[in-house]
């Protein structure tokens, strides 16, 4: 959901360790653990991290991956409700297989050859266990947007829904499929800046 929410800048997954971009070409940069605190410092009423399988590796892996991403999320949930602000996770979407644009081009007649199928569309199992992991031991509201990308029953992931591309590239939602998604969203977004009573 990169195109319609942002994570805050500073907020890292993996607060503990410094993290290592690699991935398509972007080279190497790294994320130091002094950007949540900074973030949790401003008391924000409600903070949503959002999630994604390709936000790099650790600097220095660990034997156990789960482990250490649980580890650094937790640290990041918690330094973030230490001034009593609600957190939710936003999980990762699911990814189409190759570039759905194109291969929606060349099977504007068939588009069903360019669905993905759950499980494969989930790219990176191992952070959205972590992720649900940390939040069950840290009272982070969890938001999975899967259900709104895939059927359910199948575990059909479509490029295009009715006549709405759902991603624009490789790894994003179109902005047209993320507005569609906003009605989904906001209820549960809502509940968080609403203070209870």
């Amino acid at each position: 959901m990169a195109d319609a929410c942002r994570s805050p800048r500073g907020v890292t997954p993996d607060a503990e360790r410094h993290v290592r971009r690699d991935t398509r070409g972007h080279g190497r940069r790294q994320i130091r653990t002094a950007r949540a605190p900074r973030t949790a410092a401003r008391h924000p009423g409600a903070a949503v991290v959002v999630t994604s399988s390709d936000a790099g590796d650790p600097a220095h892996p660990a034997a156990d991956p789960l482990h250490q991403w649980t580890t650094g999320y937790e640290t990041t949930f918690r330094e973030l409700a230490g001034s009593g602000t609600r957190v939710a996770a936003l999980l990762d979407t699911p990814w189409p297989k190759g570039d759905p644009v194109d291969c929606a081009a060349r099977n504007s007649l068939q588009l069903r050859a360019c669905a993905h199928h759950l499980p494969k569309a989930t790219r990176d199992a191992t952070r959205g266990a972590a992720v649900r992991a940390a939040a069950s031991t840290t009272a982070t509201t969890v938001i999975d947007p899967t259900p709104w990308l895939c059927a359910p029953r199948t575990g059909t992931c479509p490029v295009v829904v009715g006549d709405t591309a759902v991603y624009r590239d490789g790894s994003h939602l179109s902005e047209e499929y993320a507005e569609a998604l906003a009605p989904a969203l906001a209820p549960l977004l809502d509940r968080m800046f609403v203070p209870s009573s």
